[in-house]
């Protein structure tokens, strides 16, 4: 299997999930971080397209990575955002995991690639996607701030924890 097919087709299924995501969600920074997401994969498809049929970047790739390919696009097409704070939180923790996975994927990929171009290319993608990895991590880190400082500052005081930004059941 071509890597740069198995590769355009997660970039590709990335960027219109993210896109999809980012138009039904109703919270303004979360759908921005979506959308950032989408246009970012968008640019990697777009890049290796650019590089299909021009004969230095062609190579097979293993089972193992294939198997990995197609366990992200399923874990894409399943993910969903919800709206509340909570909620919120659970879809940042699931993009940031999908993201590393991601970056594991080029990573792999960058150490089998056959050729110094391909690995060139691949790389510059390994690059860009721990740039998408850090920057969810510094939103997730903000939108989950005040429960830090709470529980470090505040942990006597557990029914204020529990109403700060929380939904009371």
């Amino acid at each position: 299997m071509n890597a740069l097919s198995v590769a355009k087709k997660l970039e590709k299924d990335a960027s219109e999930l993210y896109g999809r995501l980012a138009r039904k969600t109703g919270a303004a920074s979360l759908r921005a971080l979506i959308a950032d997401l989408a246009a970012d994969h968008e640019m990697r498809y777009r890049t290796l397209e650019t590089q299909t049929g021009n004969g230095a970047c062609d190579g097979d790739i293993s089972q193992s990575l294939s198997r990995l390919a197609k366990h992200l696009t399923g874990r894409l097409l399943a993910l969903q955002c919800d709206e509340n704070r909570r909620d919120a939180e659970t879809s940042i923790r699931a993009i940031m995991e999908l993201e590393s996975m991601n970056t594991e994927f080029y990573r792999e990929l960058c150490n089998t690639a056959p050729g110094s171009a391909m690995q060139d290319l691949l790389r510059q993608l390994f690059n860009h996607e721990q740039h998408d990895c850090f920057m969810i991590e510094a939103f997730y880190e903000f939108i989950n701030a005040p429960n830090e400082y709470l529980a470090d500052a505040e942990f006597s005081n557990f029914d204020e924890f529990h109403q700060f930004g929380r939904q009371i059941d």
